[in-house]
Formats: structure tokens, C-alpha cells, sequence
């Protein structure tokens, strides 16, 4: 592999960075906007709530992690900066292995970073498996109902995919309707 493709990699690097910071500030506002939106649907919800975030990762060579930390940790230490450098940020995607987001703010920063063929190919594995997680993130069911057009079909569809049947939607409006029509506080 060439410093091309080290460019390349350093790039993708710097766009996975991006988008997982978009990615995950767009998931807490769609969940606050999905909660809202589905308020009384949640808590009829049969189906166990499934987790957001995938557990696995995609593991680099610990010297590969350590050798790109070195040379960034050479740039943004307190004590050696002149500046103030992300050197929390380089600690952080260190101890979580990080390697894509180390790779991120190399490059933000013109570190030149060396790498053999094997130690890129690991990160651009790396780089795959976040590209799966923010995609996975990108297909919930609030993704969906967030970036639609909201249609009551739509409503419906997830509906039953929170495990809420048509007629149970259906009996929970009409009691719903029955207390306000009989002045009670609704329960539900």
C-alpha cells in the first residue's frame, strides 16, 4: 500500500470522525423527538427495548494504537504544546481503541504518521466496523420516524413493531375516549 492510500485512509478517517459526531448528536434529539411523538405508544410497548449501541468491536494491534498515540502524544501534551491541543481527545480514543478517531486527529493536525501495510489494513477493518454501527444506528425505528414524512401509516407500522397490536391501540383509544367522556383522569 502506497501514501496514497494512507491519504485515503486518513480521510475516511476524518469522515467517519464527522459523521459519528452527527450521528450521535441527531440520536439524542430523535430520541426526545420520538419519545414525545410516541408518548402514549411507549407505554403500551409489549417488545423489551432493544439497545442502540452494538457492543463489538473491531480490534487494532495494540502496537498500532500505541505507535499513533506516541507520535500524537509528542504534538498535543501539555507539556510540550505551545497551543491548546486535543490532547483529552487523543488520551480518550486511546484507551478505547480508537484507532479511526486517533488517525481523525492526526490528520486534523498534520502529524505524519507511518504505518506498514498490515497496521492499515486493520484500521481500515476498524473503520468498517463503525461504519456498521453508525448505519445500524441510522436504521432504528425513531431514524425512520424522524427523517419521514410522519404518516399515519407510518405511525402504524411502528406501532406494531413496538409490539402494539391494531387492537390493542385501538381498545387503549376507546377507553381513552370513554374517561374523558365520563370526566375521569386518564391512567394510562
Amino acid at each position: 500500500m502506497s501514501k496514497r492510500t494512507l491519504k485515503k485512509i486518513l480521510l475516511k478517517s476524518q469522515l467517519l470522525d464527522i459523521e459519528e459526531k452527527e450521528c450521535s448528536e441527531l440520536d439524542v434529539e430523535y430520541a426526545m423527538e420520538f419519545t414525545r411523538d410516541f408518548s402514549e405508544e411507549l407505554r403500551l410497548r409489549t417488545e423489551p427495548e432493544k439497545s442502540l449501541k452494538q457492543t463489538e468491536k473491531y480490534e487494532v494491534p495494540s502496537s498500532t494504537l500505541k505507535k499513533i498515540h506516541r507520535k500524537l502524544a509528542m504534538v498535543t501534551h501539555p507539556d510540550v504544546a505551545k497551543e491548546d491541543l486535543p490532547f483529552k481527545e487523543v488520551q480518550s480514543a486511546y484507551e478505547e481503541g480508537d484507532a479511526s478517531k486517533l488517525l481523525s486527529l492526526a490528520s486534523d493536525l498534520k502529524v505524519d504518521i507511518d504505518l506498514s501495510e498490515k497496521e492499515m489494513r486493520s484500521l481500515v477493518g476498524q473503520m468498517a466496523a463503525k461504519r456498521s454501527r453508525i448505519d445500524s444506528v441510522k436504521q432504528t425505528v425513531r431514524w425512520v420516524w424522524c427523517t419521514s414524512n410522519k404518516s399515519s401509516e407510518l405511525r402504524a407500522r411502528i406501532r406494531r413493531a413496538l409490539g402494539i397490536s391494531d387492537e390493542v391501540w385501538s381498545s387503549y383509544l376507546n377507553k381513552k375516549d370513554l374517561n374523558k367522556a365520563s370526566g375521569e383522569k386518564d391512567e394510562t
